[in-house]
């Protein structure tokens, strides 16, 4: 994870700690775009890590917000739509979002979908 994601998950910043923990030997890190991505030391569950970094990414963790109650408001009007029917829907508004993104969304506030 990056240090801003891992900030995401623990509800505070944790830059400074994972330079000092990666100085000290105690993490590695390794070069991702613009940041730094901080994986294990060991080397088998470092391997892992890498493999992880190497396949293709999922969409982004969270859609703006904006997009988000955009998702859910035609999803309230449509409850019967599937995932790439809503996506379908927000194009034709000019909101550009990917399934896999509606998908997270509803995964990650723990929303049933049934189809």
């Amino acid at each position: 994870m990056t240090a801003e994601q891992l900030g995401e998950k623990l509800h505070c910043r944790c830059h400074s700690v994972l330079v000092q923990l990666c100085r000290n030997g105690r993490v590695q890190r390794q070069k991702l775009g613009r940041s730094y991505v901080y994986i294990a030391v060991d080397p088998r569950t470092a391997a892992i890590q890498r493999q992880a970094l190497a396949m293709p990414s999922l969409p982004p963790a969270q859609m703006p917000a904006e997009i988000a109650v955009l998702v859910l408001a035609e999803f309230i009007r449509n409850p019967e739509s599937d995932f790439q029917q809503l996506a379908r829907a927000l194009a034709g508004k000019s909101v550009t979002v990917q399934v896999a993104q509606i998908e997270r969304l509803f995964e990650q506030h723990g929303l049933k979908k049934t189809m």
